[in-house]
């Protein structure tokens, strides 16, 4: 059977069938176009092209769930140049509006020629460097009254390249009203994060949006939240990696893109082995107590990277003492004390230059620590991974819940998501018992997650499970329960909604991941290669995007 070709391939396709046949009125048109090409090339803003760019490794094209074809690509579309910088314009001394930012000339830069039909028209380029705006040209500026009007229809504009190449996503993400009612909407479950994400993508100074990814072992190993971050990061700037547990928790959490180093002199509780009347564990749901003098290292990995430049400290203080940690940066010694008045359980701590060896050689005795955040002052994205192996949403419910809330918004994580199911479908129970009792588990977190001010909280459904019978793999029939427990569960909480599982194929999902050259589903049939993983982070970013994109032109 013929593999299917990528874009750029079948594009240029195009244009070189059948060169030796063209006649002499062919060969005018391409002296022609020739001419025209050179004056348009020289015409280029070449220095801000030069001084913008950077390069793009290949990305493989998007699946649509199953139809995913490893020979399929498209070069580069991984990343265009947002048309906004970090400060506002300013006139007469004083500050101008913020939706009248400048737009610089490339709003996408450098795209291989045989993509360049995938551009917005030039006439909506150059709305969108327009800085005084006038009337506007776009009927849809007129109708509404929203002060960002402008500047969200000019990141759009910059972000369709990319949403065109990625095309429609297989199951697109549901968002209830948080305001209103169905057919008269004045407010739906992601606005929140998306106004945050409209920031980072405009370029404002210090603007970093924040993604929580609570979940098991799919989630702990950061095989999905990595690709996730990669490619947000890729996009609209590294926010730093984010989240990281202070020790080990009961099993080892992945990191990619940095190397952690942590002691084992920690007294470990968690909410997947322990309960009981201390129900302080802490944003991720592990609590650390020192058990002689524990240590904590973080480096980046990855040579030329941007090195750490923001410290925070999630704790739980216990004495009446100024918190204290001593902290050594490239070398040099740091003392960061936490002497607000009132303590949140969150501190943090700006580090004097950009680092890429950061050591926490001494945590304050009488405390206990939940967790550490390394970042960057933006813009940019951050993806936090909280996956614990063998945990459950239930889990969560362990954890204290007005400390759960603090730690969230002193975290100041803009998106609570959950992505679990996986060891509940393991459960040996009736189909009508199971989605009854589980949903009522669930809907109690996703409550809670809903209940903290000014977070916004998304639940990623159960991926797949699979069994093997004399006719083949098949899918576990209590996934699609689980799968519908999460559905109801999410869009009664008021949270949104995306469905990996449907995603991947549905009740096929199981034969068709296990089956794919190269293979997306493990041999334990729960968890997706690596290969599997880099599918279901750009499934997922394929979805945001386009519903980030919608909420941009949504009047």
């Amino acid at each position: 059977m013929r593999s299917e070709r990528g874009l750029l391939d079948q594009h240029e396709d195009t244009w070189t069938e059948g060169l030796p046949r063209r006649s002499t009125s062919q060969g005018l048109v391409l002296v022609l176009a020739f001419v025209l090409g050179v004056g348009m090339v020289t015409a280029l803003p070449w220095p801000s092209l030069v001084a913008s760019w950077q390069p793009w490794p290949t990305l493989p094209t998007p699946s649509r769930g199953f139809r995913w074809e490893p020979e399929a690509r498209v070069d580069a579309l991984r990343v265009v140049a947002l048309p906004f910088t970090t400060e506002p314009v300013e006139s007469d001394g004083q500050p101008a509006p913020t939706w009248a930012a400048r737009v610089e000339e490339p709003v996408v830069a450098l795209l291989p020629p045989a993509l360049t039909f995938l551009l917005p028209p030039a006439s909506d380029r150059d709305d969108a460097r327009d800085e005084g705006l006038g009337a506007p040209s776009d009927p849809r500026l007129a109708q509404t009254s929203a002060p960002h009007a402008a500047e969200r229809l000019a990141l759009a504009r910059a972000l369709r390249p990319v949403v065109a190449a990625l095309g429609e996503p297989p199951s697109p993400i549901e968002m209830p009203c948080s305001a209103g009612r169905p057919g008269a909407c004045h407010g739906a479950a992601l606005d929140q994060f998306f106004a945050q994400w409209l920031q980072t993508g405009l370029r404002r100074q210090g603007a970093v949006t924040r993604m929580s990814v609570f979940g098991d072992s799919l989630v702990a190993s950061d095989h999905f939240t990595g690709e996730l971050r990669q490619l947000l990061q890729a996009q609209f700037g590294d926010g730093g990696h984010g989240f990281l547990y202070a020790g080990v928790p009961d099993r080892a959490v992945g990191s990619q893109g940095v190397m952690v180093a942590a002691s084992d002199q920690w007294a470990v509780r968690s909410v997947v082995r322990h309960s009981g009347r201390d129900s302080a564990f802490g944003l991720g749901g592990v609590s650390f107590d020192p058990d002689g003098r524990p240590t904590l290292r973080v480096v980046r990995e990855v040579a030329g990277e941007p090195g750490i430049e923001r410290v925070a400290f999630l704790y739980r203080s216990r004495g009446a003492s100024t918190p204290a940690w001593i902290l050594q940066a490239d070398g040099s010694r740091l003392d960061a004390r936490d002497e607000r008045e009132a303590r949140d359980g969150v501190f943090w701590f700006d580090l004097p230059a950009a680092t890429r060896d950061l050591r926490v050689n001494h945590f304050p005795p009488g405390t206990r620590a939940y967790g550490v955040v390394v970042e960057r002052r933006g813009p940019g994205f951050v993806v936090d991974n909280l996956g614990l192996v063998s945990s459950r949403e239930s889990r969560l419910e362990r954890i204290d819940a007005a400390e759960w809330s603090r730690q969230a918004q002193g975290r100041d994580t803009h998106l609570l998501t959950f992505f679990y199911g996986a060891n509940v479908a393991g459960d040996h129970l009736q189909a009508a018992v199971m989605q009854e009792r589980y949903r009522q588990e669930v809907l109690s977190v996703y409550q809670r997650a809903q209940s903290i001010p000014g977070r916004d909280c998304l639940v990623v459904s159960i991926l797949t499970r699979g069994e093997r019978t004399a006719g083949g793999i098949r899918t576990v029939g209590a996934v699609r329960v689980v799968h519908d427990a999460q559905r109801q569960a999410a869009l009664e909480a008021g949270c949104a909604f995306w469905s990996a599982f449907e995603s991947i194929g549905g009740d096929e999902s199981a034969a068709r991941w296990q089956s794919a050259r190269p293979q997306l589903l493990a041999a334990d049939l729960s968890h997706p290669t690596r290969a599997g993983y880099r599918e279901l982070g750009r499934l997922f970013y394929q979805a945001l995007l386009h519903a980030f994109v919608a909420w941009l032109e949504r009047p």
